[in-house]
Order: structure tokens, then C-alpha cells, then sequence
């Protein structure tokens, strides 16, 4: 769900624009584009700017996005995929200090999340809408903070300089534009930001 502060950390991708809240929808101050808020997931997203990469990436999550968690499980438990590895070494010895704002791009189904400190500010941005759900079952679930948001990764909703750490863990093959992806990344980040 989007605290009412949130709204200070975003703006319009597409115009630069800061927001305002208007019922269940987040509303460009100066254009009056409009972008609902569905389930508590403000969705940033303009479907005419998604390459066809893109938008076949989105429907293809969106469809198998409650077939993700048992297959990467499979994976795991084969020995064919890395992920888990990666989560409980990588990801698990990120150090960051109470209440830092850490952006996670792509994020999927929310696994790295459980991983992170408890009390750091947790975003999470995905393109597909069946996987920021599956997400916010897992948070529900688990008892996990974090915000989510469905945006394209190469038109991120947050202003300059919003975050203390931004995480990427695979993903970037399925970006439109890898490099204005990468770019957005550092974009958001604070100066000094990992």
C-alpha cells in the first residue's frame, strides 16, 4: 500500500511532473495524466512506450507469474539455477542502516525481499501486474514491509536522487532499452548510493 509521504518521491516518468492524489489515481500536476492506483499498486505505466519486447515480457509474467515461485523452487532444489545461492549470500550481506530506501527494479515475485533487513524502506517496481500481486501475497503472508509500484525499469516513477541502494537481479535481457534502464537506475539514486 502507498503511504500518503510517498507521493513526495514520485513523479511522472513520462513528463517530469510531480504528482498529486486524486481518489484512486495518481494525477500529473501539470498534464492531468492520470494513472490509477489498483490494490494499493500505483500503476506508472504508459503501454504506448513499451517496445514489443516489452510488452510480450509483461503478458508473459502476467500469465505465468503464479507458476514462478514452484518452478524457480524446482530449479533449486535440481541444482540448475543459481538464485537461491545468490539470496542467501548476495543479497542476505547487503548492509544497510536502519530506515535507508532501497529500490528494487524488476523484483518479481518479491524473493529477494525476505533477505533485506526488516527496517530499511522497501520499493519494489515490476512491468507485470501478476507478479507485483504475487508479490504483495508474499508480504501479506510474511509479514513484510515494502511499496510496490508497476512501471516500466527504463521509465522509473521517482525523482532524482530518491535512494540510498538500488538492486537489479536479473531481468535487464527483457528491457526494451537496457541501457536507458541502467541509466534510470543511477538516476534515482543518491549521490554516493550503491
Amino acid at each position: 500500500m502507498m503511504k500518503p509521504t510517498t507521493l513526495d518521491l514520485l513523479c511522472n516518468p513520462y513528463k517530469g511532473e510531480p504528482f498529486q492524489l486524486d481518489g484512486d489515481a495518481l494525477v500529473g500536476t501539470a498534464s492531468g495524466q492520470r494513472f490509477p492506483i489498483r490494490r494499493g499498486i500505483p500503476q506508472i505505466l504508459d503501454v504506448r512506450k513499451l517496445s514489443f519486447k516489452a510488452r510480450w515480457m509483461r503478458q508473459f509474467y502476467d500469465v505465468a507469474a503464479s507458476l514462478y515461485d514452484p518452478v524457480m523452487d524446482w530449479g533449486s532444489r535440481l541444482g540448475v539455477g543459481s538464485e537461491t545461492h545468490i539470496r542467501e549470500t548476495v543479497i542476505a550481506a547487503i548492509e544497510l542502516p536502519g530506515g535507508a530506501r532501497l529500490l528494487e527494479t524488476a523484483m518479481g515475485t518479491g524473493l529477494n525481499r525476505p533477505f533485506l533487513p526488516a527496517d530499511i524502506a522497501y520499493f519494489g517496481q515490476d512491468l507485470s501486474w501478476g507478479m507485483l500481486r504475487e508479490a504483495q501475497r508474499r508480504f501479506n503472508r510474511l509479514g513484510l514491509s515494502g511499496e510496490l509500484f508497476q512501471s516500466d525499469g527504463a521509465w522509473l516513477p521517482f525523482r532524482d536522487a530518491t535512494f540510498d541502494f538500488v538492486l537489479h537481479m536479473g531481468g535487464l535481457q527483457f528491457y526494451g532499452d537496457v541501457f536507458r534502464g541502467v541509466a534510470e537506475m543511477g538516476r534515482v539514486l543518491k549521490p554516493g548510493g550503491q
